[in-house]
């Protein structure tokens, strides 16, 4: 079975995932296996959407089999009145009371989660599984939905190579295994195995401040095994930008809104989202745009658009609407973290494939104009370096800018963005 088809079935044009039901549940399930509808035609876009489905399935099915053996919450709940007890006494109580819970569940036949049930109320064990809903359940309202999704994949990733472990019995040779046989064959690039080795990093850290385990995290230092990558993401030359460009000028008729996108990206360095979220009452006189809601807080900046070009795009997208109209109506929420810029980048990369078909393994990527808009700023000698951290919203690591101040006036600014649009059209206009 190949990585791009594991969990999932095709029937018709239709991907569907099968979660296979283990042995001992199926009893009480009634199916040796679950299958679901993904709703697409598309393998890419049904391994997307597999990991959700199948959590979901998995938990209906934990449901079902728990609520006749004693769940995992009822035995986590057990064990934090246990632990919260104020006296050796009451600690007593409550340790037999969970022996006779387990006694209930192994005499209805369920001896394997009777024991499992026992282990985790008397704090011998809690399996990862447990850990992980309630590390992802803690995260809500701090994180975005995509990163929550994200480190949920990484997790599932660990369970469904080496299955639902109890978090004392994770050592780092079971995660060392986990990496040689596991990740490394799976193909996946060495930058996207560190994130999943990170998260169960931090999940491991967040459970031993809440003694479901002790002792180093099994995953620290694991990131070093990996093989580096040859490839390495950079920015565009001149000439790439150029070609880029003119590719999406061809599509201006059928889809305007990229190249008007991909001409303010070049003018501004701006991230793509940053443009793609823009609202009318963002937009000022002058060519003015004020970035908010950015992906940190110094990327949180007004930035200047100076040629004729990007002011009358502005224009054009702001004349006749409401203060709080998108400044690009055509884009619509996708993705986990519902983002305007989620569909417009899928149809912007595959553009940049068809006019650079080596883009891809030569690192390029929409990302490359902000880098390609910070080698331009990085080689103009009359911007402080300073400001040229203000201007393509990073923190400069000082302590009088990034904290104290509120930064510089939008004299100076200016002053940074004419500079920079007299290098940016010089270079590719």
């Amino acid at each position: 079975m190949s990585y791009m088809t594991r969990n999932l079935v095709q029937q018709g044009h239709t991907w569907y995932v099968r979660y296979v039901v283990p042995t001992k549940w199926r009893k009480i399930v009634g199916k040796s296996a679950i299958v679901r509808t993904l709703k697409t035609r598309d393998l890419d876009e049904a391994n997307r959407r597999k990991h959700g489905k199948l959590d979901e399935i998995i938990r209906q099915v934990e449901a079902q089999v728990f609520q006749r053996t004693g769940s995992n919450s009822e035995a986590v709940a057990a064990l934090n009145e246990l632990l919260e007890a104020p006296d050796e006494e009451r600690q007593d109580i409550y340790t037999e009371i969970i022996a006779d819970r387990a006694e209930d569940i192994a005499e209805r036949g369920h001896d394997t989660e009777a024991h499992r049930y026992y282990e985790i109320a008397t704090g011998k064990g809690v399996p990862l599984s447990t850990v992980r809903d309630e590390w992802l359940k803690s995260l809500e309202g701090q994180v975005t939905a995509g990163t929550i999704d994200g480190r949920r994949h990484a997790v599932n990733t660990f369970v469904d190579a080496m299955g639902d472990r109890m978090m004392n019995k994770i050592t780092p040779r079971v995660a060392t295994k986990w990496l040689s046989d596991h990740l490394e064959p799976s193909g996946r690039s060495p930058r996207t195995l560190g994130r999943y080795i990170g998260a169960l990093d931090l999940m491991w850290k967040w459970a031993r401040r809440r003694e479901y385990c002790d002792g180093l995290s099994p995953f620290s230092g694991l990131t070093g095994e990996l093989k580096k990558t040859k490839r390495r993401k950079r920015a565009f030359s001149d000439e790439e930008l150029k070609t880029f460009l003119e590719a999406l000028k061809r599509k201006q008729n059928s889809r305007p809104e990229e190249y008007d996108i991909g001409l303010l990206l070049v003018e501004s360095g701006c991230r793509l989202n940053e443009i793609c979220e823009l609202r009318v009452r963002d937009v000022h006189d002058g060519g003015e745009v004020h970035i908010k809601d950015a992906k940190t807080q110094s990327g949180n900046r007004v930035v200047f658009f100076l040629s004729e070009r990007s002011q009358e795009i502005l224009e054009r997208r702001t004349i006749g609407k409401r203060p709080d109209d998108q400044l690009f109506e055509e884009l619509r929420p996708g993705g986990q973290d519902q983002k305007l810029g989620h569909s417009v980048s899928k149809r912007m990369r595959a553009t940049l494939a068809e006019a650079i078909p080596e883009a891809k393994a030569q690192g390029l990527d929409l990302h490359s104009i902000r880098r390609w808009a910070a080698t331009v700023l990085e080689n103009i000698e009359d911007i402080d370096p300073v400001m040229k951290d203000r201007m393509m919203g990073h923190s400069s690591g000082k302590l009088l800018t990034d904290i104290y101040s509120s930064g510089p006036e939008k004299r100076r600014l200016k002053l940074g963005f004419e500079a920079y649009a007299k290098s940016m059209l010089h270079r590719i206009f």
